[in-house]
């Protein structure tokens, strides 16, 4: 799992037209000032980093309807159709 965070802060100068311009013109240095950072750095962290983490594997008996994390508060919800009617499953995902 990748954090994101880190390194440069995205731009508005960064996007897709812009970005696709300057490639076809073949011009490395406007490539390159489009990601020369502007705007300073993220002060959280320096560099994006690769984060080890396990993984969990569940059997689930019904079709998976839908899930969902509250990045808050840690929790997973897990919905799955069970005939007419939905089951709910709750996972406890903090670090």
């Amino acid at each position: 799992m990748w954090d994101h965070r880190g390194g440069s802060l995205w731009e508005k100068k960064q996007n897709f037209n812009d970005l696709r311009t300057v490639l076809e013109s073949k011009d490395i240095a406007k490539v390159k000032a489009l990601f020369t950072p502007d705007c300073g750095f993220d002060p959280v962290m320096k560099n994006p980093s690769h984060v080890p983490v396990g993984r969990i594997v569940i059997d689930l008996p019904n079709k998976l309807k839908n899930v969902t994390l509250d990045t808050e508060s840690g929790i997973i919800e897990v919905i799955c159709a069970a005939g007419k009617n939905t089951e709910k499953h709750y996972l406890f995902a903090r670090y």
